[in-house]
């Protein structure tokens, strides 16, 4: 269903609305669900499928107590995955390119800035990731310009 929601609201964001669109409180509970997904690899069923032999067997020295540390690890370590859970952990960068809140590490490492310098801007759609950037509050490390790479990146 989720999937679903999201081809709607993406539909609706490029203008391309027909019929019925989501309400605000849809969107608010969509947003909540991928925030959720984004803590833990267990949480996103597909994640978790794609990249169980991935995880077993690159990042079995992570920290099972640290729930983002696998996922930290499987992006960290893209360019050694299976095509599937490459694919995955590319599906995860694209919400984040869309919504800083689902990537756990960019969430906490940037909201004390979005909450302070942002707090007039909308969450979702890349607003946040383009607002700080703007209030000169937002280096990326290793990308020029410090723009945002979808799924990464470090608020400074």
């Amino acid at each position: 269903m989720a999937i679903c929601l999201t081809k709607q609201q993406d539909e609706e964001a490029k203008g391309n609305i027909e019929g019925k669109t989501l309400t605000d409180d849809c969107k608010g509970e969509l947003a909540a669900f991928k925030i959720e997904l984004g803590e833990s690899i267990n949480k996103n069923l597909a994640l978790a499928k794609a990249c169980k032999e991935d995880a077993t067997k690159l990042c079995a020295d992570q920290d099972p107590t640290d729930p983002v540390a696998v996922l930290t690890c499987l992006r960290d370590l893209k360019d050694s995955l299976s095509a599937t859970c490459s694919a995955e952990i590319f599906n995860t960068q694209l919400e984040a390119a869309k919504d800083y809140r689902t990537d756990a590490d960019l969430h906490a490492a940037c909201e004390p800035d979005a909450k302070q310098l942002c707090a007039n801007v909308n969450p979702g759609e890349g607003r946040i990731q383009d607002c700080l950037p703007r209030q000169g509050r937002l280096r990326v490390l290793g990308v020029p310009g410090g723009a945002l790479p979808p799924g990464g990146g470090e608020c400074r």
